[in-house]
């Protein structure tokens, strides 16, 4: 005990050790002060604030890829005000993957597709878009023209030529965007971009696939958002009434499907499907095939004798690919016998196929002749061409969807205020036949009308016009066929009416511009004619 104290006794450096423990106490102590100060001065920095702003976003970004569903994604966009296809109609993308996949479909739309597209070029010689005056009793002049000029660079190139105007589709290619959205679904929409001025500068296609409108009050009861852009069913953007060009080709008045179109590809879905069904089954055939019958064998046949019989059977009938077997069955019958269980599945297809196809090319307005097919109720041998048929079909289709395409470029054409004097047109729409011009001149001619009438309604000259350049007649020959067309070739006015012409060539003159005296009828003496006088006349005995 030292000190009077229990415990180990002290050593002799205990002095010295107990210095060191302190020593090594209070440097722990003045390091945690020192720590403690700059913490506070480092909360006090800008670093700490940008460390923590940095730490925050990451955070936040992984409480955001969290995104649990609490309501139907539909719903929200529904109370957010926006009007969505009614879910009883075929989605835009089943619409648009059946216009793909399906081949009957994409002929139709390929075949329609290269029929107009061509339209969506300015118009040169034979067909394509241009631009008239509005009012139709007004010439064009100087200013006119070049204000139809500038209109058709603009829409060739979908605005001014501003900056960035080489990367823009042009109209040929929106136009072909246009026909295959409105035989799929039924829309179209245009995006207009403005300048700081407020005037159009370009216009962008959209896919209207992702165009919906909303209700009166707006997206967000946002009154002047009028369109919005969802993809993935995210509102990706809105647009106002000023921004935006949406038109469907078949309205609808329903008030369950008020605001959408009314496609062809939808008129004819259940066909569509159908002739996917029937192909489907058509093509499992090979690989799926029932057996075409059974055969009966006698009961009291001997099981080596049996399987003989099933090993050479199966060898000989087993299908192609040995895709089916004929089942053999044994039954109290004495004679060998096979029942049939073929239908006739191969006409009933094709009727399929043929009644499918046609309503599908019904719904869109097309002849199966302009498909290259010859389906039921086709053109026998002795049928006259279907040339006639082809084009009518053609012409109609061409008239329904050229209107209204010319309907909605008219309306992007009023956002522009300085060709509101014009108006959009298709040129070309109808090709005359030159067989039908003519069979048409021809009655024509041949009732009402003077062959000088017909002449000069095709840019000709008239007869007699014709006779004086082809021959080089002098003025006052001239004079005399001036009035050559001036006949209607109807026996009538041949009988009456050619008189009065002959007056007015020769006046007092008689046929042709002839004397009177010369076109007088003579009468005619047969004891005055002495045939060994004519030229030429043989010889002979002419008593």
């Amino acid at each position: 005990m030292a000190n009077g104290k229990p415990g180990r006794p002290r050593g002799p450096n205990y002095e010295k050790n107990l210095q060191k423990r302190l020593r090594a106490a209070r440097n722990r102590q003045s390091q945690a002060q020192r720590a403690r100060e700059d913490i506070r001065e480092f909360k006090d920095s800008r670093m700490y604030a940008l460390a923590k702003s940095m730490f925050h976003g990451v955070q936040s970004r992984e409480q955001e890829e969290k995104k649990p569903v609490f309501t139907s994604e539909e719903q929200s966009l529904i109370n957010q005000g926006i009007r969505l296809r009614n879910p009883d109609r075929p989605s835009f993308n089943d619409l648009r993957k059946l216009s793909y996949s399906n081949t009957l479909v994409g002929a139709i739309h390929k075949v329609r597709i290269d029929d107009l597209g061509q339209f969506g070029r300015p118009f040169r010689e034979k067909e394509g878009f241009d631009f008239d005056l509005e009012d139709p009793d007004k010439s064009p002049g100087d200013g006119d023209k070049e204000l139809i000029r500038d209109a058709r660079k603009f829409f060739e190139f979908m605005g001014d030529k501003v900056e960035g105007w080489q990367n823009r589709d042009r109209f040929h290619a929106v136009f072909q965007f246009m026909i295959r959205d409105t035989l799929a679904i039924d829309s179209v929409a245009f995006y207009l971009v403005r300048n700081r001025r407020g005037q159009v500068v370009e216009v962008k296609y959209l896919d209207p696939a992702t165009i919906y409108p909303t209700i009166e009050s707006g997206y967000k009861n946002d009154p002047r958002t009028r369109w919005v852009q969802i993809v993935n069913n995210t509102v990706v953007e809105t647009f106002t009434d000023e921004e935006i060009i949406v038109r469907h080709q078949n309205e609808l008045s329903d008030v369950r499907y008020r605001n959408s179109g009314l496609s062809p590809a939808e008129v004819s879905v259940m066909e569509i499907i159908a002739t996917m069904n029937a192909l489907k089954f058509n093509r499992d055939r090979f690989s799926n095939n029932p057996p075409p019958g059974f055969l009966y064998l006698p009961g009291n046949m001997p099981q080596e004798v049996l399987d003989d019989l099933q090993v050479q059977w199966e060898n000989m009938f087993s299908g192609n690919n040995n895709n089916h077997r004929i089942p053999l069955i044994t039954s109290e019958a004495q004679d060998l016998k096979f029942t049939n269980l073929n239908t006739l599945s191969d006409m009933a297809f094709e009727k399929l196929m043929q009644w499918v196809t046609t309503f599908t090319l019904a719904a869109h307005g097309m002849d199966q002749a302009e498909l290259g097919l010859r389906l039921m109720g086709s053109q026998g041998l002795s049928e006259g061409s279907m040339d006639g048929r082809i084009d009518a079909a053609m012409t109609r289709a061409k008239k329904s969807m050229l209107s209204y395409f010319a309907d909605v470029c008219n309306d992007i054409k009023e956002t522009v205020d300085k060709y509101e004097p014009l108006v959009f047109v298709f040129n070309g729409v109808e090709k005359e036949d030159e067989d039908k011009r003519l069979e048409r001149d021809e009655k024509l001619v041949k009732s009402i009308e003077l062959m000088d009438e017909v002449r000069t309604r095709r840019d000709m000259p008239t007869v007699g016009e014709a006779l004086r350049k082809i021959y080089g007649l002098p003025d006052d020959k001239f004079e005399q066929v001036k009035y050559a067309g001036a006949v209607v070739m109807d026996t009538n006015w041949i009988q009456s009416g050619a008189q009065l012409v002959q007056n007015l060539a020769g006046g007092a003159e008689g046929d042709m511009g002839m004397p009177p005296e010369a076109s007088e009828q003579q009468e005619f003496d047969f004891e005055d004619y002495d045939p060994s006088k004519e030229e030429n006349a043989p010889e002979g005995d002419w008593g």
